[in-house]
């Protein structure tokens, strides 16, 4: 796998393979069946900032600190082209609604949207003073959305090149925007720890989102389009109502900042990844931990479902890429009660992760079942309440069958040497 931290992942439009981004620069291709390396792509000399597929699935496009956007067939993992044009770093890469043009922010303050058929550069959108670290097209492919370090918002025409409207609002660096489903409106996350919703076509000002109390990283509407979540340096997600711009709920579960926010494809669940190493899978609809879903050894930096919702790939610091899949991201209950046998969920119950309460389920009250279980998954049965509990009494019985009676012969011996010792001062002084 990877060698350095995995700074982004994603999923192939049919849900086959995913794609990483790396510090090591490199890509790499995983079989999202298998989860073998499917190809690694080695062509650039710096960090890959960012990774897009190609809407039919059948190009990779990487942009990297070399200054450099690849693209790569996703079949036999050649490089395609190489798109050479941009000054500084390219940390934001995008395609095209139709798949026929990419679209590339970089630090040298620029945009530049590229032919993907033949690599050749379109056009360079100027007008930002600073640095560009998000680049989104809209839905219909007509324009494109730029966040920056400069503090604004640029909406760009995408046939003409030439600059719609500058959506300033914001007093820190943009690091984050996203178009709504419809098109119809623009959210930016900014530094200055609020949220920004903008009417595109007019640029003006719709709502500011006020809740977090650090830098908003990370923003995503809800494929209806009602409702939009929010990732925090402050450890805290907020979901938002798109209309009124009132908070929905304010999720509390990260320890550390919270680095990417994805939505499941139906809606339903937010995921987010922090710096604490762990993603959360949250219920939209009440606010509640679906599952805390462990693995990682370092940042989470990356979160992203699969086309199907069945599973959730992450990147880390680790250097690792992690896949739950679908059993991870239910209940416990929900999933033993409508899909494991009897064995399968002993096992089940075994896993560190795993800790459910179904008192209609079997319980390891059936004659045969402990047995087994202790003597197949010792190393999972010890992660368990039931295991550490045996833990802390064998730790107990050890004291009190090794350390205290040591503990009492060292003291009697003492309590001799200190008599005897007495004895003779005494004997000594008589004799004087």
């Amino acid at each position: 796998g990877h060698s350095a931290a995995v700074r982004s992942v994603v999923w192939s439009p049919d849900g086959k393979q995913v794609a990483s981004g790396s510090i090591d620069d490199t890509l790499i291709l995983w079989d999202a069946e298998t989860w073998a390396q499917v190809r690694t792509l080695v062509g650039h000399s710096a960090v890959v900032w960012s990774v897009a597929w190609s809407p039919d699935g059948k190009q990779v496009a990487s942009g990297s600190e070399d200054n450099m956007i690849i693209l790569w067939d996703a079949e036999t993992g050649k490089r395609v082209r190489t798109l050479v044009g941009h000054s500084a770093a390219v940390r934001s890469v995008a395609w095209s609604p139709d798949g026929k043009q990419v679209a590339s922010g970089s630090e040298d303050t620029t945009l530049i949207v590229w032919d993907a058929e033949t690599g050749k550069r379109v056009r360079t959108l100027a007008g930002h003073r600073a640095a560009v670290w998000s680049v989104a097209w809209s839905p219909d492919g007509k324009q494109v959305a730029s966040g920056s370090d400069d503090n604004t918002l640029i909406v760009w025409n995408a046939e003409t090149g030439k600059r719609v409207r500058t959506l300033v609002g914001h007093s820190d660096a943009i690091w984050s925007v996203a178009w709504s489903p419809d098109g119809k409106q623009v959210a930016s996350g900014s530094e200055d720890n609020t949220l920004i919703v903008w009417d595109a076509e007019t640029g003006k000002r719709v709502r500011t989102l006020v809740g977090h109390r650090a830098a908003v990283y990370s923003v995503a509407w809800s494929p209806d389009g009602k409702q939009i979540a929010s990732g925090s340096w402050d450890n805290i997600l907020i979901l938002w109502d798109a209309e009124t711009g009132e908070q929905v709920s304010m999720l509390v579960g990260h320890r550390d900042p919270v680095w990417s926010v994805a939505w499941s494809p139906d809606g339903k669940q937010v995921a987010s990844g922090s710096e604490d190493t762990t993603i959360i899978l949250w219920d939209a609809e009440t606010g509640e931990q679906v599952r805390t879903l462990a693995g990682h050894r370092a940042a989470v930096y990356s979160v992203a479902w699969s086309p199907d919702g069945g599973q959730v790939a992450s990147g880390s610091k680790d250097n690792m890429i992690l896949v739950y899949p679908k059993p991870y991201l239910q209940s416990p209950c929900t999933w033993a009660r409508s899909n494991l046998t009897v064995d399968e969920w002993i096992r089940f119950r075994g896993w560190a992760l795993y800790q459910p309460t179904c008192p209609d389920y079997p319980s390891q009250s059936i004659p045969g079942i402990v047995d087994s279980f202790n003597r197949n998954h010792q190393e999972y049965w010890l992660l368990t309440i039931q295991g550490r509990l045996f833990v802390v009494g064998v730790l107990l019985l050890l004291l009190a069958v090794v350390v205290l009676p040591f503990w009492g012969v060292f003291w009697l011996v003492r309590r001799f040497l200190r008599r005897r010792r007495a004895r003779r001062l005494a004997a000594h002084r008589i004799a004087v």
